[in-house]
């Protein structure tokens, strides 16, 4: 059976009942402070809904939380009871500890709850009524599990392993750390450095120093990255860029890709997107794009490689500078050929081009 222990300690404790001066409103506020101790190698998790979370590491084994609860009403009497209504909930299972911010529901009648039911939502409530905002200090090991809605995510000082399922706010992690497992809508993520994430991001932004492995699933979103190693990516009507990664390969449609170094590979599958490359790093590359109705602009100044080109309809350029260029037209009608060449002095590296229609560009600059 699921153990909740209450409070042990109240280390503030402050209620205002304040009217707002010219919106004829009522603040209510509560402010409490919790010190739990924690074994080591523990893991939180921590769930609220409208407010702030701010954790910060320390050297301490323990975890203090202060929960500052904010309620405001026209009623005098509303902020008071919906402020009585809301509190924290901590469960203490030794290796595990988990605090969840909880509204009680309001007291009804038989119609009103079965209304509240059916329609799965609380009518009397908004972000603008209620603020619950956290500032957790704990172990900079611990690992971290967050849930939050309508509400901002700062993490500094840390340097374990997070999971965390945001909406309608952000998260910000200040130190690098070494694993990231991240479900986002609806605002920024922005990361120093992480060694390992797997992100599921729905109109957002994300911006980062440093990845090393990257698995990203991203719907409408805008991405910025200095550096990858590798990056398993499926996109949808995203603008990405990235300064450096040494290996992409991925799914992507209706965006933008702009890959200002690449080091070592490529493999990519566009539909209605347009790809540049401003670098290839590695002398003997290794490309294979499969688009249609895609844009591709490729710089292999500096490589050698062999070249297979099979596309229908479209435009398709090269150098005049490549070697061995042979073209068969397979259809006429469809303007469907195959072509193949070789370019620089080694032929030890591959790019493949697949395709139907759009415009495919390989030059040197």
């Amino acid at each position: 059976m699921k153990q909740v222990f209450p409070f042990k300690s109240i280390g503030i404790f402050l209620m205002l009942i304040l009217p707002t001066a010219g919106f004829g409103q009522y603040t209510a506020e509560r402010t409490t402070t919790e010190n739990i101790d924690i074994e080591t190698g523990a893991e939180f998790k921590v769930e609220n809904k409208y407010g702030d979370i701010t954790i910060i590491g320390w050297d301490q084994p323990s975890i203090s939380i202060v929960t500052k609860i904010t309620v405001r009403k026209k009623d005098k009497s509303e902020a008071e009871e919906l402020l009585d209504r809301i509190s924290p909930k901590i469960s203490n299972f030794g290796r595990y500890v988990s605090l969840k911010t909880e509204i009680e529901e309001k007291s009804t009648g038989f119609f009103g709850r079965l209304l509240a039911e059916v329609i799965e939502i609380d009518l009397e409530l908004s972000k603008s009524d209620i603020e619950i905002d956290l500032e957790i200090n704990l172990p900079s090991t611990t690992e971290l599990e967050i849930v939050n809605s309508f509400g901002d995510v700062v993490i500094s000082d840390w340097s374990a392993s997070v999971r965390s399922d945001i909406r309608h706010g952000d998260l910000r992690i200040t130190e690098p750390i070494e694993r990231a497992t991240i479900d986002h809508s609806f605002g920024k993520l922005n990361f120093l450095s992480i060694n390992n994430a797997s992100i599921n991001l729905k109109s957002g932004r994300l911006k980062a120093d440093s990845i090393n492995d990257l698995r990203l699933e991203s719907h409408g979103s805008e991405l910025e990255i200095k550096e990858v190693g590798f990056l398993n990516l499926i996109s949808n009507k995203d603008e990405i860029r990235i300064g450096k990664v040494s290996r992409i390969k991925g799914e992507l449609r209706f965006g933008n890709v702009f890959l200002d170094v690449v080091q070592e590979e490529i493999y990519l599958d566009l539909w209605v997107t347009d790809l540049r490359v401003s670098k290839l790093k590695n002398t003997a590359p290794n490309v294979f794009v499969q688009q249609q109705n895609s844009e591709v602009d490729i710089n292999i100044a500096g490589t050698a490689f062999d070249m297979y080109v099979e596309m229908e309809g479209g435009i398709f350029r090269i150098p005049e500078s490549m070697a061995g260029v042979e073209s068969k037209v397979m259809d006429e009608k469809s303007n469907y050929r195959k072509v193949s060449a070789r370019y620089g002095a080694v032929k030890n590296g591959k790019i493949t081009l697949e395709g139907k229609k759009g415009f495919v560009i390989l030059r040197e600059l």
